[in-house]
């Protein structure tokens, strides 16, 4: 037997959602011979078709309540007689008042169809009345009684925890507020169907009752014959349309729908009396059912006396409320399997339960005498060969096999790694005089857990200062990256990105940026999803000016050498514009003046801008345009730019006649811009 196995071969949890009856399997029936229970099977459950024989007090529980009325005895213990299938609750015990049930441990499941049906019988050999005195009416022979058949959602070990039964007061003596077959807060949804015998003139009825969480709902009543009880109820549960149909002898008749919240319901009888009981007698006998019982499932351990675990775990699919064993004296028997080095250890009490709805509660655990040691095992990390892990031990018994696979080894590495390779995982534990373990470790390889996600990097550039119709939109650039993060160290991983642009500040006449270029860190230097740089514009008071104008070639004795004809520009480069923007500068006059600078050449030359509104000239300043001229932008252009060299010319007052031939003459412009006093 190997110590934990290769192929786990534990099945999914298998429960059968149904009705819930309280009944019981007697010892006799029809389970198999008992077979080797295998570690790491699931058997599956079988016989769930309950039959009468089976409710009987070996597989019910029972419970009294002694009321406040009159009663000085306790109320009798239920029992049952196999030869007639009959739960007798009263047999002509004298001076009692309260209540019994019986409730079967065993549910039917509601995915399936089922019937019941329940006779009840009550009965007075008595002479005298509850009052103890002597009479002849029938009827005045019972004190107030309720006898029935109740389909619950309590379980049978709280059915009778669970019902309103047990707290009397004076003025139920007639019956009146009875609160038999009703349930507490506790219980989701409950059904009771039954009769009640009074003990006046008027006489005795069926009722049917309905709880559902603490809400009382009675559904209905039929009257019946004064005198003794024989009663008969019928209760037809259909699965598909989940509707449960019950009728009396007598005609009373209900179908009522059942909450799809509600698996299984289990089945019990309530008898009461109301009053002081003389002679009276109260059976019920449960005649036929028909259905599926609900069933759950059993884990099994098999494990040493330390707990350690031996082999896989099994598990057994069964019967709610069947008594079940591994080696035990259960009715469902199955035999301990053989565990190399080891003996079987404990009781068969310690291996048997009986089962219940709530499968964390169905466990069987096998112990075992074993020679046990401990099996080293080292860890490596193959991720960070440098990370020194701690070894650690494995439960293991000498002499036993052993063939682990990743699956089985997976609890003894850290959080956030997984294994990815073995060594040294299988073989037989082996040890020296003193049960030392001298195997060699298991070598388990493990890598760091990872997560992988999609990260989008965004630098955007905001620009502000200007007129919103001048504004330019933000300049936004954005990435999409693979950022790994390893789970167990916490460190990440980015991939190699591109770089980011660098970004050139658009030009805006009449305006100058605080930053002519921005400039982003790469992502390894800076790793932020999302930053964002702002450019400003601020005001000018400045003029610009072309920075150069062309007047190509004059040749000597033509028309503009002689000044008889004013020379075109060939090219202007650049604008003359003044850009009163300055906030600071508001509502400032101001002039723009020219001047051409002497010593540009012979010929006294005048210059000429749009066309010849203006000379300029070296002997003095020219006034070219002032705040008269502005426009609402804080932009006051003029004529001369690029587009219209015409605009500029150059004359001669005299012929150059000193002009030297071929050579370059160059002069300077001088644009002034200043403020003026009010």
């Amino acid at each position: 037997m190997r110590v934990i196995k290769t192929n786990n071969l534990i099945k999914p949890l298998i429960v059968l959602i149904g009705v819930a009856a309280t009944l019981s399997m007697s010892v006799e029936m029809a389970f198999a011979d008992d077979k080797t229970l295998q570690p790491g099977s699931h058997i599956t459950a079988d016989n769930t078709t309950p039959d009468a024989s089976q409710f009987d007090g070996g597989h019910s529980i029972t419970n009294t309540a002694k009321g406040t009325n009159f009663g000085i005895n306790p109320f009798p213990k239920p029992y049952y007689s196999a030869k007639d299938k009959r739960w007798t609750f009263i047999n002509a015990e004298s001076s009692i008042s309260g209540a019994g049930s019986a409730a079967f441990e065993r549910p039917l499941s509601l995915k399936s169809n089922f019937d019941i049906e329940t006779t009840a019988k009550m009965t007075s050999d008595g002479e005298k009345n509850w009052w103890g005195m002597t009479t002849t009416w029938p009827n005045e022979k019972f004190s107030t009684g309720f006898v029935g058949l109740v389909l619950s959602t309590a379980k049978a070990s709280e059915f009778s925890q669970s019902q309103k039964i047990g707290d009397y007061k004076m003025g139920d003596m007639w019956g009146m507020g009875s609160r038999a077959g009703y349930a507490l807060e506790n219980v989701a949804w409950q059904l009771a169907l039954g009769t009640q015998a009074r003990a006046d003139n008027r006489g005795t009825q069926d009722i049917l009752r309905q709880s559902v969480s603490g809400a009382t709902n009675p559904l209905g009543d039929v009257r019946r014959e004064n005198g003794a009880v024989n009663s008969t109820y019928t209760a037809h549960y259909d699965a598909q349309l989940r509707r449960l149909s019950v009728t009396t002898d007598k005609g009373l008749s209900k179908t009522v729908a059942i909450p799809n919240d509600i698996n299984r319901l289990y089945v019990g009888q309530i008898a009461t009396i109301n009053g002081n009981a003389f002679g009276d007698r109260v059976s019920v006998t449960l005649s036929e059912i028909s259905g599926t019982y609900d069933t759950t499932t059993t884990t099994v351990h098999f494990v040493d006396k330390d707990g350690n675990q031996l082999a896989d775990d099994a598990q057994i699919d069964s019967i709610i409320g069947a008594k079940i064993s591994v080696s035990g004296n259960g009715e469902e028997n199955w035999v301990a399997p053989s565990i190399p080095h080891a003996t079987l250890a404990g009781t068969a009490a310690d291996r048997t339960i009986t089962t219940t709805e709530d499968t964390s509660k169905n466990v069987i655990t096998v112990r075992y005498d074993a020679v046990s040691g401990k099996l080293p095992v080292q860890l490596v990390d193959d991720t960070d060969p440098n990370n020194k892990l701690a070894d650690a031990t494995m439960p293991v018994v000498i002499g036993q096999d052993f063939n682990y696979a990743i699956t089985d080894l997976k609890n003894l590495v850290l959080a956030n790694t997984h294994i990815v390779h073995l060594e040294n995982n299988v073989g037989t534990v082996t040890a020296d005089d003193q049960n030392n373990v001298t195997n060699q470790p298991v070598i388990i390889h493990v890598a760091h857990d990872t997560s992988d996600e999609q990260v989008t990097y965004n630098r955007t550039v905001h620009y502000q200062g200007l007129p919103a119709a001048q504004l330019p939109k933000d300049n936004v650039q954005s990435i999409q990256l693979t950022r790994t993060t390893d789970k167990y160290t916490g460190q990440v991983k980015l991939e190699t990105p591109a770089a980011w642009q660098d970004v050139k500040t658009p030009e805006v006449k009449g305006y100058t940026p605080d930053m002519t270029t921005v400039h982003w860190d790469s992502i390894d230097q800076n790793a932020a999803e999302t930053l964002d740089k702002t450019v400003t514009y601020k005001g000018v008071f400045k003029v610009f000016a072309p920075d150069e104008i062309d007047f190509g070639t004059i040749t000597v004795g033509d028309k503009y050498y002689q000044g008889n004809a004013t020379k075109h520009a060939k090219s202007v480069h650049g604008s003359l514009y003044v850009a009163h923007t300055d906030a600071t500068m508001a509502n400032r006059n101001w002039r723009l003046t020219a001047k051409l600078d002497q010593d540009f050449m012979v010929g006294k030359p005048t210059l000429e801008l749009a066309g010849g509104q203006f000379t300029i000239n070296s002997d003095g300043e020219t006034e070219i345009a002032n705040q008269s001229n502005e426009s609402t932008d804080g932009i006051t252009e003029t004529t001369i730019n690029d587009a219209n060299p015409g605009m500029v010319g150059l004359r001669f007052e005299k012929p150059a006649q000193q002009a030297q031939a071929g050579k370059d003459y160059h002069g300077t412009i001088t644009w002034t811009l200043g403020t003026v006093p009010e």
